[in-house]
This record gives structure tokens, C-alpha cells and sequence, in this order.
């Protein structure tokens, strides 16, 4: 069964491809407070506590998910009268038992070019690459243009077996970008962990 919210938006998710399929456990979409994020990330887990997923994984798609629900919620770009940005949400059970997170957000075109630039150097990372990273980042001192560290993705990518993603349109004509985790109890250690959807 798959729980499906949607809140406080009319938005059609239908451009980008969030309806149910096989093994969604929980679909969701519509203005994302930060608040919100706790609640929804609270559902998640009592889903996946529902369905016997380990305690090792339950932690490890937390954080995962808390990371990217943050990450969409302070670089989404929101559209007309949006106090918040739209985000859409679908959390899957995979074959072998993993999990897959996946994250919808409007970006503006600089953000895009920005992006993947940013995602085509983190699949190229191994570990000890993306741990050097983040030592560097947090000892430097500095700062996102939104004032966080800017370990949001990087965080991701060191937790996740693997990651793809995506820019599509909707029917506004905005840019929404999908980021793909796929969750496992234990995160990759080679390079190339992610890859563009499609290719």
C-alpha cells in the first residue's frame, strides 16, 4: 500500500513522473515547510519499521532523506506566491532490499548548469575523496550561498550505494530536478556511484 500526502498545493505531479509504481511505500508533493520535514520524515520511518527494514538502513535513509528534503527545501525556487518551494517525493523498496529515495525540486537555469557540474565531479569521487572533501569544507569555514556548508549532495552521495539524476520541465516551464538515492546497508566505495537518469 502506498501512502500518498499531498499538502497545501494543486500543483500536477504528473510531468514529473512521481505516480506510484511497483514498490512505492510513500508518495508525497506540495509546499515543503522546514518544519514539515521532521513530520515527514517521521512517516518514512514508521513505514519502513512496518515493513521489518533494519534498524542500520531505517538510520542510514534518515539521514539520507533529512539531507535532501533540507537541500530542496533551502535551493528549491518557488513560483509566484509560494511562501515555501514545491517538492515531490517518492520512497521505494528495491529488489534486493535497498531503498530508493527520490527528489523533485524547481531549480533556475544557473542553478542547473551549477548542478551538474557539481554532480558530474561527485561521481567521480571514491571515499576517501569525498570524506577528504568534507574535512576540507568544515575546517575552511565556508559557506553556502544559503548559509550552510554546502555538504547536502556530498553527504548523500558518501551515504548512498548509488545516486542518478535528472532535469526535466513541468507545465509551468520551470526546471525540476530529480535526485535519485539508492539506500543500502552499506554505502559504495568505488567511483562512478552516480550517473545521469536516461544514460
Amino acid at each position: 500500500m502506498v501512502a500518498q500526502r499531498k499538502d497545501c498545493y494543486s500543483h500536477s505531479s504528473s510531468a514529473v513522473g512521481l505516480c506510484a509504481r511497483a514498490g512505492t511505500l510513500f508518495s508525497w508533493d506540495g509546499e515543503l515547510t522546514f518544519g514539515g520535514i521532521d513530520s515527514i520524515v517521521g512517516e518514512v520511518a514508521a513505514l519502513l519499521a512496518a515493513q521489518s527494514i533494519g534498524v542500520v538502513l531505517r538510520n542510514r535513509v534518515r539521514h539520507i532523506l533529512i539531507e535532501l528534503l533540507e537541500n530542496a527545501y533551502r535551493y528549491g525556487h518557488t513560483h509566484g506566491g509560494e511562501a515555501t518551494p514545491w517538492v515531490g517525493l517518492q520512497v521505494g523498496v528495491e529488489e534486493h532490499g535497498g531503498i530508493m529515495l527520490e527528489v523533485t525540486n524547481r531549480v533556475l537555469p544557473v542553478q542547473r548548469a551549477f548542478l551538474e557540474g557539481y554532480l558530474t565531479r561527485l561521481q567521480q569521487m571514491d571515499m576517501q575523496e569525498c570524506n577528504h572533501t568534507i574535512r576540507a569544507r568544515l575546517v575552511g569555514g565556508g559557506v553556502s550561498m544559503k548559509g550552510g556548508a554546502g555538504l547536502g549532495l556530498l553527504s548523500c552521495v558518501r551515504s548512498c550505494r548509488g545516486f542518478e539524476w535528472t532535469f526535466t520541465r513541468d507545465e509551468l516551464g520551470y526546471c525540476l530536478f530529480t535526485f535519485r538515492a539508492h539506500v543500502g546497508e552499506r554505502s559504495a566505495t568505488a567511483s562512478a556511484w552516480g550517473s545521469e537518469l536516461g544514460t
